[in-house]
């Protein structure tokens, strides 16, 4: 995991930190018209009615792609059976809002390249960030194997404190690798403050920070 606080860095040019996000975001998306001749493997449909909690999550967004680095701005929410993701600059521009009601996804883009991404793969992304996981008992084993869909999923928890630290996918030879190393909140509601994301097929890592964690209220 990259060690440095890439948060605390603020000075990147406009037109540059834009074209960064589009490049990144279209990777992490698994697009054949951003990086001809790699294709991540389809993903698993994601249900939003299936996951829990409801909630709002403001975040701080850091993208590594090709040893560039940028910082950008993101909304996930997740009501009943709709999940929204929206990507903003750090001027709070909106460029793009990725929507799944029930089965229908659909994609909303100001910039030309992101109308191209298939958005499956960021709200897989999406999902196992802050939805996926294996079934967790208390007093169970702080290690855990499980299998989603057609994804293969290993956990590892924090011995002290009892939270997920690491969880790894594997799907059709694709591995994911995901980090969690700071929660935050009740024991009834636990949430990651930082997840780091690690991709080496399509060559690029994030780091989200969530800045606030609504849950909807009943």
């Amino acid at each position: 995991m990259n060690r440095h606080d890439p948060f605390r860095q603020n000075a990147f040019e406009s037109a540059r930190l834009a074209t960064l996000i589009v490049a990144a975001y279209c990777l992490s998306a698994g697009t054949l018209a951003c990086r001809p001749g790699t294709a991540m493997p389809e993903p698993d449909p994601v249900s939003p009615a299936s996951l829990s909690p409801d909630v709002s999550i403001q975040q701080s967004v850091w993208v590594n792609y090709l040893g560039h680095s940028f910082i950008g701005r993101g909304v996930v929410q997740k009501q009943g059976s709709r999940l929204d993701l929206v990507l903003l600059s750090p001027a709070g521009n909106r460029l793009l809002t990725v929507s799944a009601d029930g089965d229908k996804v659909s994609v909303e883009s100001r910039i030309e390249a992101f109308a191209r991404l298939d958005a499956r793969h960021l709200l897989a992304d999406v999902r196992w960030a802050f939805f996926g996981g294996c079934t967790k008992t208390a007093g169970g084993p702080s290690e855990r194997t499980c299998k989603m869909g057609s994804t293969l999923v290993r956990e590892t928890d924090n011995p002290v404190t009892g939270d997920l630290r690491h969880r790894s996918l594997l799907r059709d030879g694709a591995v994911i690798q995901i980090d969690f190393p700071e929660w935050a909140g009740p024991n009834e509601m636990r949430y990651p403050v930082k997840v780091y994301l690690q991709n080496d097929q399509l060559g690029y890592e994030w780091e989200i920070q969530v800045d606030a964690w609504k849950p909807f209220t009943p």
